[in-house]
């Protein structure tokens, strides 16, 4: 094993490696020498080298929390390498340059019409599930099986937390439910055995769709059709990250709290369990008036009239008008007293 690999092997989330070797791949590439070689400089040169590169990494325009996490990941290398540097990334602001411009249905509808079969799942769990490129990358047939071989029309996908390892739902409307289905009928028709361990999205040699492989995907699409800047103004751009903060405003409606734990945010598993009783077990009570909950949003974050949600908007409609019929009747009402007490008015008047 190599030392990088020990390094990295001791963080547990998958994502945290990734991005930390990436960073240091980074480093090493802009000094030209491989990370054990690193390991033989000395710490005033290692710090010298730390500021430098950042102060590169600033003046090429990268973002400020790119330069921050990349600076403590390399800083992390050295650490765990026992050189104890002292060095810190100041006058680097994590103030934000550019905003994400949020889609609308419209502009979701026009992704997946553009994206072929596999890429429209993506853009589903994407946008409906709220789910991250590496979580659709790890998702396997065993998160989704009860739910799918039970028949559900609203999938319950089950899995542990990337960090954490806890337990958690989140759901996936019939629109995303059907793409995702006649992706797995078609390679079961050219031969393909599904097991628990097989990946929902795969890519052309048939392996499991990296997340840089998704996100990359994702991202032509929108080039092609809604375009990076879809407002005109070169501040808000549309990037595939996008599609989960379209899920988080159809969601915040049942709270901050909900929109967080369906996201897979630390925050929202650990505050989810005092508003759903059972949750944190996955009681299945508990999860049913959740998935209730996502239901009642799904007129307002798939794009397509599926019969769930038709079945909602004539729910809300019939409510709304009893509602209005409760008001007319108590409008009735208080025109008959009101009337009751002009008569009492005049005969009094005539006494």
């Amino acid at each position: 094993m190599s030392q990088v690999e020990r390094w990295l092997g001791s963080y547990e989330a998958v994502g945290t490696r990734e991005r930390y070797g990436r960073a240091l791949s980074k480093f090493c590439a802009y000094y030209e020498v491989s990370p054990e070689e690193t390991l033989d400089w000395e710490l005033e040169r290692i710090e010298d080298y730390m500021i430098d590169w950042k102060v590169f990494q600033r003046d090429a325009g990268y973002a400020g929390a790119t330069i921050i996490v990349e600076f403590a990941a390399v800083k992390r290398w050295f650490i765990f390498n026992r050189k104890r540097i002292a060095v810190e990334c100041k006058n680097i602001s994590a103030t934000r340059k550019l905003l994400d411009y949020i889609p609308t249905r419209t502009d979701i509808q026009e992704l997946l019409d553009s994206a072929k079969l596999s890429h429209r799942v993506a853009i589903a769990i994407f946008a409906f599930a709220g789910y991250r490129p590496i979580d659709i990358s790890e998702l396997r047939y065993k998160h989704v099986k009860a739910s799918l071989e039970a028949g559900d029309d609203v999938l319950t996908i089950t899995k542990q937390h990337r960090k954490t390892r806890q337990w958690y739902v989140t759901f996936l409307g019939p629109q995303g439910t059907r793409y995702m289905k006649s992706f797995l009928k078609i390679r079961r028709m050219n031969g393909e055995k599904i097991t628990d361990e097989t990946p929902i999205l795969i890519g052309n040699e048939g392996q499991a769709m990296s997340a840089d492989a998704i996100g990359s995907a994702i991202y032509r699409i929108i080039l092609r059709t809604v375009g990076r800047y879809p407002t005109g103004e070169n501040f808000r751009r549309f990037r595939p990250y996008s599609l989960r903060k379209y899920f988080r405003r159809a969601m915040n409606s049942l709270g901050d709290s909900v929109s967080e734990y369906l996201m897979g945010h630390k925050e929202g598993l650990q505050g989810m369990p005092a508003t759903y009783g059972g949750l944190m077990d996955l009681d299945p009570i508990a999860v049913d008036r959740l998935k209730k909950d996502y239901i009642k949003m799904l007129p307002e974050l798939e794009t397509l009239v599926t019969d769930v949600s038709l079945k909602i908007q004539i729910e809300k409609m019939e409510k709304e008008k009893g509602s209005l019929k409760e008001r007319m009747d108590l409008i009735a009402e208080e025109h008959k007293e009101l009337r009751a007490l002009l008569e009492e008015f005049k005969e009094q008047e005539k006494g």
